[in-house]
C-alpha cells in the first residue's frame, strides 16, 4: 500500500501546512470488459451510462470536510480553492 503523502501536494496558508488530497470519482456503471463489442460502441455506451447515471464518489474525504493533524491540514482540492478565494 502506498502513503497518501505520494498522492498530496504541499501547501502553506496562514503557517499552516495544508495538504490536498486528489479527488476519486467513478461512473456509477461502466460496461464490462467481457463484453465483445467494439471500442467506438464501448465509448459510446459508457458515456449514455454516465449520462444516465452519474458518478460516485470515492474519494477518502467528504466534500466541505477536513481533517487536522497537528498543524498538517488535509482537505480536497475545491475545498482549498474555495479557501484561498476567501482569505
Amino acid at each position: 500500500m502506498r502513503s497518501l503523502d505520494n498522492y498530496m501536494q504541499n501547501n502553506m496558508l496562514f503557517g499552516m501546512e495544508i495538504k490536498v488530497c486528489p479527488t476519486n470519482i467513478v461512473p456509477k456503471i461502466k460496461l464490462g470488459e467481457a463484453a465483445p463489442v467494439s471500442d467506438e460502441f464501448r465509448a459510446e455506451f459508457d458515456a449514455w451510462l454516465l449520462e444516465m447515471f452519474g458518478t460516485r464518489d470515492l474519494s477518502i474525504l467528504p466534500r466541505g470536510k477536513a481533517y487536522i493533524f497537528g498543524s498538517t491540514v488535509v482537505m480536497r482540492p475545491e475545498d482549498f480553492c474555495r479557501l484561498q478565494m476567501n482569505c
